[in-house]
């Protein structure tokens, strides 16, 4: 991720997810911040379209909903992910700035759901975009169940190598 935005882990210790994770922007002016966020949880829901339609639900009372549910412009983790656009005053920030977030959601084949959360002050959200874009598009995690939990992935193993019958060719050049 780009240099200048500082990793560090989310405040809210309201429940213990599997993966939680910021990256943080702080730009020179008092309310030029952007963040791309990383939550994963154990998923609830089989599919990620039914996670979207409740999300969009509860934000709908608070936030201003500016891009509808979309599920064919991201692919994370080689799985086509939702994603919502909203707006919001952000109180707790100076000048209450009216942030744009964009929540990007994705469960995988072990039923992990992930919510990438690009958030930026209204002034720099277009600007960060490609690189929010970037980073939510190269997220990786891997497997991040806890292995008691990877029983699934017994078939995915990797075979072992042979041993080396002779002492491997170095050529010089």
């Amino acid at each position: 991720y780009p240099s200048n935005w500082l990793p560090s882990k989310p405040a809210d210790d309201e429940y213990s997810p599997l993966l939680a994770m910021d990256f943080i922007y702080t730009g020179s002016g008092r309310s030029d911040v952007a963040s791309v966020s990383v939550i994963a949880v154990e998923s609830i829901f089989t599919n990620v379209s039914d996670v979207m339609d409740t999300f969009s639900a509860a934000l709908s009372s608070k936030f201003k909903l500016i891009q509808p549910m979309e599920c064919t412009k991201y692919v994370v983790k080689g799985l086509e992910a939702c994603s919502v656009i909203t707006s919001y005053k952000q109180t707790d920030l100076p000048g209450n700035p009216t942030v744009k977030e964009m929540d990007v959601v994705l469960i995988d084949e072990y039923g992990v759901q992930y919510t990438l959360i690009y958030g930026a002050s209204k002034n720099l959200f277009d600007d960060f975009l490609p690189v929010a874009e970037e980073m939510i598009g190269s997220f990786d995690s891997g497997n991040i169940l806890f292995p008691e939990d990877e029983s699934a992935l017994a078939t995915d193993e990797s075979p072992e190598l042979p041993p080396l019958s002779e002492t491997p060719t170095i050529k010089k050049l």
